[in-house]
C-alpha cells in the first residue's frame, strides 16, 4: 500500500492509502478516516478589475473574478477601506466580487482597489458631468396689470447643475412675488401681481445654456 495525498484546485488536501488489485492491476484508493489538511493557495484575479465611466448621479458597479469562491477581499479607494453603506455596496457570489458605487459625483473619480491578501487588481473610476440641455424654451407673454404671468423652461435631465431666473438682467429669487419651482426636467418661474414696469426680458440661465422671452404687461386692469 501507498499513501497518497491529493489537492484540489482550491488547495484542500486529503490523504488515502492506495493499493493495486486484481488482474487488470486496477489502482484503489481508500479514504483514510477524520485526515484534512487545509494548506490554502493564494487567491489569484481570473478576471481583473476595468476601468469604469459614469454619470453624475448615476451608479457604476467594479467588477472582478477571483480563483476561489468566496475568497476574502477587501476593497480600497487612495487606501482607504469601503464598506456597504449608503454610497457603496459590495457584493460577492462565487468567484464573482463587485462594488457598486451610489450617486456618483464628480469627486467618487479616482483609482479603486480590490485585494485578496496574496495579489491586488486596480481600476479607475471617472465621473463626467452631466451635460444638461435645454429641450423647450420659454415663450413670449402678454398680460394686463395685477395680474400673474408664468413662465415654463424643459431641461434633458432631472438633477441639473444650479440655474438663475432673470428679469432685465437682474437674478429673481424664489419670494411672494416670485415663484420659483422645479418638477423633475420643468422649471418654472411665475410673476404674481405685475405691472407695467415689470415688462422686458425674462431670462432662464443654466451654466452655458440660455433661454429668454419677452414679457409685454399692458395698462389695462382686469376687472
Amino acid at each position: 500500500m501507498v499513501n497518497v495525498i491529493e489537492a484540489d484546485e482550491y488547495g484542500e488536501k486529503s490523504c488515502f492509502l492506495g493499493h493495486v488489485e486484481g488482474a487488470f492491476r486496477k489502482w484503489k484508493k481508500v479514504p483514510l478516516a477524520c485526515i484534512t489538511l487545509s494548506t490554502a493557495l493564494p487567491v489569484f484575479f481570473r478576471t481583473p478589475l476595468e476601468n469604469v465611466e459614469g454619470e453624475v448621479g448615476a451608479s457604476a458597479n467594479l467588477r472582478c473574478e477571483v480563483t476561489k469562491p468566496g475568497a476574502e477581499v477587501h476593497w480600497m479607494r487612495a487606501g482607504q477601506p469601503l464598506e456597504s453603506s449608503g454610497k457603496y455596496q459590495v457584493k460577492q457570489e462565487g468567484v464573482v466580487v463587485e462594488l457598486v458605487v451610489y450617486n456618483l459625483q464628480v469627486a467618487d473619480s479616482g483609482e479603486y482597489t480590490c485585494d485578496t491578501g496574496d495579489h491586488t487588481t486596480s481600476a479607475r473610476l471617472s465621473v463626467q458631468e452631466l451635460e444638461v440641455t435645454i429641450v423647450q424654451g420659454l415663450e413670449d407673454r402678454m398680460v394686463r396689470e395685477e395680474d400673474d404671468v408664468r413662465f415654463e423652461c424643459h431641461i434633458s435631465h432631472d438633477n441639473a447643475p444650479q440655474v438663475q431666473w432673470m428679469l432685465q438682467g437682474v437674478p429673481l429669487q424664489n419670494n411672494e412675488m416670485n415663484l420659483i419651482e422645479v418638477e423633475g426636467k420643468v422649471h418654472t418661474l411665475t410673476l404674481r401681481n405685475v405691472t407695467q414696469e415689470d415688462s422686458g426680458t425674462i431670462a432662464f440661465a443654466m451654466g452655458a445654456h440660455t433661454s429668454s422671452a419677452q414679457l409685454m404687461v399692458t395698462g389695462e386692469v382686469a376687472l
